[in-house]
């Protein structure tokens, strides 16, 4: 149901999301990110354990996307569009960068999530309208 062109762009980004979560992690994204001060309350835990389990989560889901890619299900493009919010929603890092003046974790690949987006969108796109025209 996909074209080979939009399973490279999504490969393209799980691979951008292990920098992401590693320049995370290493540069204190837990320490200083208030969604996950909120979680680690939630779990009486630290905001660093919150933080890993809320990757543990995005990686099931992100392999559950990839066994669903390999099957090749017609609804696959809509989960694909729901998974492309991602591209907008990284970009937080590199905006809190520019409003605080200085380095904020997650801003370096941050910032190249919106390009890959661009290009997935835009394939995500043109396998919509192939979908409609082979109806």
């Amino acid at each position: 149901m996909i074209t080979v062109k939009l399973g490279a762009y999504f490969l393209i980004t799980a691979l951008l999301l292990v920098a992401h979560m590693l320049e995370e992690w290493f540069s204190g994204f837990p320490d200083v990110f208030p969604f996950m001060f909120w979680l680690g309350q939630q779990f009486q835990s630290k905001s660093g354990a919150a933080f890993f389990i809320f990757m543990l989560m995005s990686w099931l889901l992100l392999l559950v996307s990839l066994v669903f890619l390999s099957e090749k299900k017609k609804w696959i493009l809509w989960m694909l569009s729901i998974f492309s919010i991602i591209y907008l929603f990284e970009l937080h890092h590199p905006v809190r960068a520019l409003l605080l003046g200085h380095y904020y974790p997650g801003a370096v690949t941050g910032l190249l999530f919106p390009f890959v987006g661009i290009f997935f969108w835009k394939e995500l796109r043109n396998n919509f309208n192939k979908s409609k025209i082979s109806r």
